[in-house]
């Protein structure tokens, strides 16, 4: 006898990365580890081609899944609509100054956490500049870097309000971009980045480059 398998929730993404699982919890913003122990168990209950039948009856098998299942990484239907209050936080113009797009993301995620700042991002639609107005990706990065202003000490080293705004930005601008959460090991770390056309924009490609893409949004 076997026990069913539920099914990951939308908002968990993970990677296989050397002997371990990471994962990260889009809701609460939080990477967790699964150890070698278990992972081969991952691999084949939630990897791209899953073996099906489910794990063993046993103890340690009901354990594995009530450990899954107490970290919120099962699936419960589909997700609550935004709260109310999330509308609220209104998102700056285009043309308003770099600091105002760090500022709206710092108060979505101290007010509604990462979980929602995250989905309002990739919610964001696409602004359209008049033709002929449409500003380059130096212009609007070079804007950015000048604009952060009183929050530019304090955001020197948090990645990913500065990530998220940015792309924010970008978007609002109608620039295509993606942004990017990775980790590394060894020791363990993460960061955030925004890319375009498949390249960092706000630092040099060495930066990321010893990260992995674990969450990406357009």
């Amino acid at each position: 006898m076997s026990t069913p398998v539920p099914r990951l929730g939308g908002h968990v993404r993970w990677i296989d990365f050397d002997e371990f699982i990471i994962v990260f919890d889009g809701r609460e913003g939080r990477f967790s580890a699964v150890d070698p122990i278990w992972a081969a168990s991952w691999r084949r209950l939630f990897g791209s081609h899953p073996s099906g039948g489910g794990l063993a009856d046993d103890n340690e098998a009901q354990a594995f899944l009530e450990d899954i299942g107490r970290a919120g990484w099962i699936d419960r239907g589909p997700p609550s609509p935004p709260a109310t209050g999330d509308r609220l936080v209104l998102w700056p113009p285009a043309s308003a100054p770099a600091f105002a797009h760090y500022a709206a993301v710092s108060l979505r995620l101290r007010l509604f956490g990462f979980g929602p700042t995250y989905a309002a991002v990739e919610r964001l639609r696409a602004g359209r500049m008049r033709e002929g107005l449409s500003p380059s990706v130096e212009a609007v990065v070079g804007r950015y870097r000048r604009g952060e202003g009183p929050f530019v000490r304090r955001a020197f080293r948090d990645c990913l309000r500065r990530s998220l705004s940015l792309h924010a930005l970008l978007k609002r601008c109608g620039i295509a971009s993606r942004h990017h959460i990775g980790v590394a090991l060894h020791p363990f770390r993460s960061h955030a980045w925004v890319e375009v056309d498949a390249r960092p924009v706000l630092e040099a490609p060495r930066a990321t480059s010893p990260y992995r893409t674990i969450s990406a949004i357009g």
